[in-house]
């Protein structure tokens, strides 16, 4: 059997609720449940998605026409040239690797190796797991 992988950098907001023996878990995209009995583990894992500043980017373009305005003949022309050359460079570079999004993904494998996900804020990873597992344990001593 293929086993299904959790969503790479792409949050998945979501929640857990234990009913009727079923963890269900509730996010954007759908619903999805499985039996306690099936569950085989219970993990997290911490994610990070860069998320480009396109503000930033918008400051390139006055660099980018300061060269056209400035007269060829200017003494200060090459100066600007290069100086702007490397702003239009610099500034997207930046833009692209200055700011990450950050957060918790929740991970529920069952026995046939089908992988449910959800994400949690950054640092909620740990005890979202601790709560799963506790309404799992309440349910299989209360079946006792």
């Amino acid at each position: 059997m293929r086993q299904q992988q959790p969503p790479k950098e792409v949050k998945n907001p979501g929640n857990f609720s234990l009913l009727d023996g079923k963890i269900k878990i509730n996010t954007e995209q759908g619903q999805s449940s499985v039996l306690v009995e099936d569950v085989s583990s219970i993990s997290w894992k911490r994610k990070t998605a860069k998320k480009p500043n396109y503000f930033i980017m918008l400051l390139a373009i006055p660099f980018f026409f300061s060269s056209k305005i400035i007269s060829p003949n200017s003494e200060y022309y090459g100066y600007v040239a290069i100086v702007s050359i490397m702003m239009v460079i610099f500034i997207p570079l930046i833009a692209l690797t200055a700011s990450k999004e950050e957060w918790d993904d929740v991970i529920v494998e069952t026995r046939g190796g089908m992988l449910m996900a959800y994400s949690v804020e950054l640092g909620e990873g740990s005890r979202e797991v601790e709560k799963i597992e506790d309404k799992k344990r309440e349910f299989l001593n209360s079946k006792v």
